[in-house]
């Protein structure tokens, strides 16, 4: 016996004494892959993973924009006291030398409210939404009077009350406070917000506030105002507790959970595409060809 053997070239490649390699057991459950299959078997998986993933980007864009809108709503309220603040301080003698401030005020958040007004617009939506609570969109829901630097009815009623330095002092003292107020809103809004332009407004926001805060301080020193009682040279916040949000994204589960169900469906798709018309698997071609003449193939 020679160490190598040829085979006929009229051996039956069915014939059992003809070693076969072993069928994968891929190919005995699910059949070859044909072109027909693959193609069909990317069009089902294209089709749930992009409805999956539109799931997913839809839910995570709901809880972006929540903050683009709260910011515009609220900020808008926030810079309304502010105007209102610096009207009241007109109302009555005030330092001449201190006026600019105020003027500027006035001036920059009017405008800065009818840039948001501008924005909820082409958001299609409502300025207003109902509520009487605000800063929801960050986690920290609360009566819109109690807004973080929102000066008190007893405060502005004060400020209505005083003239000349002591008018100014109060001034920049609870305008140091609500900018901080805005700053703390702004930087949120900067880092969470969906809308590429909202977030470049709250970030010139809260640089610009910050910057103003350091010019009331200076001003002070320059005019020598006094400190009133009951504030601080240095404005602070008291906040309130955090709640966890929802929104900080979807649990670690739900991704692999979804590709989970995603193979489980490409599996079925392959399986069901392997049986032939009555549900048997597919039929050998030797045996169809027998079958349709009549006689064993």
């Amino acid at each position: 016996m020679t160490l190598t053997e040829t085979r006929s070239p009229d051996a039956d490649p069915d014939d059992a004494s003809v070693a076969q390699p072993p069928e994968s057991w891929w190919r005995r459950w699910f059949g070859p892959l044909t072109p027909t299959r693959l193609v069909l078997l990317l069009v089902v998986v294209a089709f749930f993973g992009g409805a999956v993933g539109y799931a997913f980007r839809d839910a995570e864009s709901q809880a972006k924009s929540a903050v683009d809108v709260g910011f515009l709503r609220d900020m808008t309220a926030h810079h309304q006291q502010a105007v209102q603040i610096s009207k009241i301080a007109l109302y009555g003698e005030f330092p001449d030398d201190a006026r600019a401030y105020v003027d500027e005020i006035i001036t920059q958040q009017q405008y800065e409210i009818g840039l948001m007004q501008a924005t909820l617009y082409r958001l299609n939506e409502p300025s207003e939404d109902g509520d009487d609570t605000v800063m929801g969109w960050m986690g920290m829901a609360m009566p819109t009077d109690e807004m973080p630097g929102l000066a008190s009815s007893e405060e502005l009623a004060r400020l209505e009350d005083l003239d000349g330095d002591e008018a100014a002092s109060l001034f920049f003292s609870l305008m140091s406070r609500h900018h901080l107020g805005g700053v703390h809103m702004a930087e949120a809004t900067a880092r969470d917000a969906k809308d590429p332009w909202i977030r470049d407004l709250a970030s010139r926001m809260a640089a610009a506030q910050t910057a103003e805060i350091n010019e009331y301080r200076v001003a002070r020193q320059r005019l020598d105002l006094p400190l009133l009682e009951g504030y601080q040279r240095e404005p602070s916040l008291t906040l309130p507790d955090v709640a966890s949000s929802s929104d900080d994204g979807l649990p670690g589960w739900v991704p692999v959970a979804a590709l989970a169900i995603l193979v489980s469906v490409a599996l079925v798709v392959i399986r069901i595409l392997r049986r032939g018309p009555t549900g048997d698997d597919d039929i050998d071609g030797d045996e169809l060809r027998g079958s349709l003449q009549g006689g064993p193939p």
